[in-house]
This record gives structure tokens, C-alpha cells and sequence, in this order.
């Protein structure tokens, strides 16, 4: 399942790809939580062909999937001028050294591991695509009443 989501250019948008309906509901919530704006797909396949034209800040990104996993997005990612410099953090239960090492080497900016600790999801996440909520204000915007 899969929503569309009304954004304008300062919002920041993670774009969440996962197979687990409650892993993503979940995730969704806290996303939301500390200001992002968020998408949530369950296939790779259709999550890489929305990313292309959505351009999110951010995707999180399970390894795990059927059909299209999160190694062959982060393959083929690397090919792909239209997304090629959207950061992805894996969001995976692999804990597997070498698969985090693959990951990293593919291009991933970040590994957090399921169950998610959401203080390391944040924390991640605030490195790549800073919070809206603490971003400094535009005061190029200030208008007087006079």
C-alpha cells in the first residue's frame, strides 16, 4: 500500500521502503514525530520508480524484500542519474557484518538495525537530512505591519 503525499519544497520527505506493514506504521508515526513528511512503499521495485520522479530527502531502506531487495536497490541505484545522490539508510534486522559492509559499499550513508531504537534512527537520520524542526529560520520572509 502506498499513499500520495502533498509537499511543498521545504518539507522533508523520507521515503520509507519495507516490506512489514507494522514495521513501516511504526516507523511512519515517528517519522512524523520529529517533523519529517513520509512514503511508505513495500516494494522496491515501485519504491525506486517513485523515488525517481518524488525525489525524497531521504529513503530508509529494508535489505530484506521479496522480488526486489534492498542490495539490488542500492545496485542499481548507483546507475540511476535520477537518484543516484539520494542518501539511503538501510533500515534492516541483518546484523551480518559483511552484509553491513555490502551495504555501506553500495553506497548506503547509514545502517540501523530492527528492532529499531528510534534515539539511533533520529540520530541517523539527523546527520543526513536534518530535522525541519530545528532548522534555523528564513528571516529573508520577516514583513513589518505598519
Amino acid at each position: 500500500m502506498s499513499r500520495t503525499l502533498s509537499v511543498n519544497k521545504l518539507d522533508k520527505v523520507i521515503m520509507l521502503v519495507d516490506d512489514d506493514p507494522h514495521v513501516t506504521a511504526i516507523v511512519e508515526i515517528y517519522l512524523g514525530r520529529l517533523g519529517y513528511k513520509s512514503c511508505t512503499y513495500h516494494s522496491g521495485m515501485i519504491a525506486m520508480a517513485k523515488a525517481c520522479k518524488a525525489q525524497p530527502s531521504c529513503i530508509l531502506l529494508d535489505l530484506a524484500m521479496p522480488e526486489f531487495d534492498g542490495f539490488t536497490f542500492l545496485r542499481l541505484r548507483q546507475k540511476m542519474q535520477e537518484i543516484r545522490d539520494i542518501p539511503i539508510v538501510v533500515l534492516s534486522a541483518n546484523q551480518d557484518r559483511e552484509d553491513v559492509k555490502r551495504a555501506i559499499d553500495l553506497g548506503a550513508a547509514g545502517y540501523v538495525t530492527k528492532p529499531v531504537e528510534f534515539d539511533k534512527l533520529a540520530g541517523r537520520l539527523e546527520r543526513i537530512v536534518p530535522s525541519p524542526y530545528f532548522q534555523k529560520a528564513d528571516t529573508s520572509e520577516v514583513s513589518w505591519r505598519g
